[in-house]
């Protein structure tokens, strides 16, 4: 069994209003008998979850999850709550009982996801006890007592918040703090960077810039890193090409493996992701293009370790 005195000292306890019972259960009435219980305790963790965040003064969006689309609750066990901004949590509820010792995470959210909360529904006391977080799925079974507080939860949504690169100052030559031109990081006596990044991402007449940024990956892989490169045509007055590579540094003349670089949504889903082989010189992402005023981010993920990097266009 748990430890109920530690267990307890980090519940925050919210009550199932009237309201929110009334969205679960017209939910639950949506879908397969035999997924009812679990769709009905799935919308009111989700929902308390939101309520806390409005009481952090976080923003959330309801609508943009998963877990508010009818045909996906039909075939995916989704609790997701959008983080304005940062992306998706995961609301994993379970039933409340003194004896639950764990709960399971389904398969379909162990990636793209900010964290978990683990929320207990009481049902005899009307209350939706928020038990705890944790920032991965861990090997799809997480232990009630090994949760984080929810302050920790606050703490890593906090430093998501990223500060937002500009991209069309690089037209202008300003480059913000980390940034610099690929000459300048060539010409760095530690670097050893592929040849490949040597090159010029524009076409004919053109206007294009490019930057790269030096990313530690610290214990995950020895203190080794990587290098970010980031490129941009002007296509039109309105549209920008963009490119996006990965790159060793350092000695090391390919990649480590098992590198992930992606790119994600505001909502924080992965639209394209390229993984790392043993023998790369370097990974890149398929051109994409954004509008000006276009707001995208780049994760680089390393085991636990995943940085992420937003911009505006």
């Amino acid at each position: 069994m748990i430890n109920a005195m530690n267990l307890q000292a980090q519940t925050l306890a919210l009550p199932i209003t009237t309201k929110n019972r009334e969205i679960a259960i017209k939910f639950a009435s949506q879908g397969y008998r035999n997924q009812a219980k679990q769709v009905y305790l799935n919308t009111l963790a989700v929902l308390a979850v939101r309520d806390y965040l409005q009481l952090m003064a976080i923003e959330t969006d309801l609508a943009a999850g998963d877990s508010w689309q009818p045909i996906v609750r039909l075939g995916a066990n989704v609790a997701d709550l959008v983080v304005k901004g940062l992306g998706k949590l995961e609301c994993c509820a379970i039933a409340f009982s003194p004896e639950q010792t764990t709960v399971n995470i389904a398969p379909e959210v162990w990636l793209d996801r900010l964290g978990y909360v683990v929320v207990a529904i009481d049902e005899e006391n009307r209350e939706a006890k928020l038990l705890g977080f944790s920032p991965t799925a861990g090997d799809g079974e997480l232990r009630l007592d090994r949760l984080q507080s929810l302050n920790v939860l606050l703490a890593n949504l906090d430093s998501l918040r990223e500060p937002v690169t500009n991209l069309s100052q690089w037209f202008e030559n300003i480059l913000t703090s980390g940034w610099q031109t690929i000459d300048t990081l060539l010409a760095t006596p530690t670097s050893n960077l592929a040849l490949g990044m040597r090159t010029t991402f524009t076409t004919g007449h053109k206007r294009s810039t490019q930057a790269a940024k030096l990313i530690d990956l610290g214990l995950e892989l020895g203190e080794k890193g990587v290098a970010l490169l980031v490129g941009m045509i002007q296509e039109t007055e309105s549209q920008v090409k963009i490119r996006v590579q990965l790159h060793p540094t350092g000695e090391a003349i390919y990649l480590p493996p098992y590198l992930r670089l992606s790119l994600i949504s505001e909502t924080g889903e992965v639209l394209r992701e390229v993984p790392s082989r043993s023998a790369d010189l370097y990974i890149q992402l398929p051109n994409f293009t954004c509008e000006v005023g276009e707001t995208f981010r780049i994760q680089v993920t390393c085991g636990h370790l995943c940085i992420r990097e937003a911009f505006v266009v």
